[in-house]
């Protein structure tokens, strides 16, 4: 399904998401939050905040072009949600998708990590009209005060149009994150939970879906 992002779109919500997984296979469309899959609890979620943050785009899913993933694409079908299929590599995927987009922030989120903090996202929205132009990443995860699970990682779309031809390491091409290293500490912004005014969490917490 080809997806289609207004010029206004500020933020683009990309939920990456793969049929198989070896340690719960078929988790992300497996019925285990209240009858609803992971991935109908993240785009709810991510539906919800379009509604009360001006220049979010609804949510679409990125997946690789495998036959396993076939039913990523027929879900999204089904629901009239937007899928880009392209490489194995979560990175590589990131990076294809900002090839079509302009001076959009890439919201990454992953299809184990269901919760999403609503305040911590309203908040980021709220600031990026004064985010410094030297600024490609906005997270919460070089200084960790949130559980693991609430994770934010916005991605300027031109800084990942420039590393598409890049070499990655393998640690970058499947978790991504790390792909911080790469930059100076002027051109990330950290966000933390004294920023929206509450205490630090116990970020040994893991709010994540990895086993059964």
């Amino acid at each position: 399904m080809k997806y289609k992002v207004s010029k206004n779109t500020k933020i683009l919500p990309v939920v990456l998401a793969r049929a198989d997984s070896s340690r719960l296979p078929g988790k992300v469309l497996s019925p285990i939050l209240s009858g609803h899959s992971i991935i109908d609890y993240i785009n709810t979620q991510v539906i919800a905040l379009t509604k009360d943050i001006d220049g979010m785009a609804k949510p679409i899913i990125a997946t690789s072009t495998r036959p396993v993933d076939d039913v990523i694409e027929h879900y999204g079908e089904e629901e009239g949600i937007s899928v880009y299929r392209g490489a194995l590599s979560p990175m590589q995927r990131m990076c294809e998708v900002a090839n079509s987009n302009g001076e959009t922030w890439l919201w990454r989120l992953n299809a184990d990590s269901p919760p999403i903090l609503f305040p911590l996202i309203k908040h980021v929205a709220a600031r990026l009209s004064d985010i410094d132009k030297a600024t490609l990443l906005i997270t919460n995860l070089r200084k960790r005060t949130f559980p693991y699970g609430i994770s934010l990682e916005m991605y300027s779309a031109e800084w990942l149009r420039e590393l598409f031809n890049n070499k990655h390491t393998k640690e970058e091409k499947e978790h991504i994150t790390p792909i911080y290293k790469r930059l100076n500490s002027n051109n990330i912004c950290n966000i933390e939970a004294n920023d929206l005014s509450i205490q630090d969490f116990d970020s040994s917490v893991r709010l994540t879906i990895d086993y059964e």
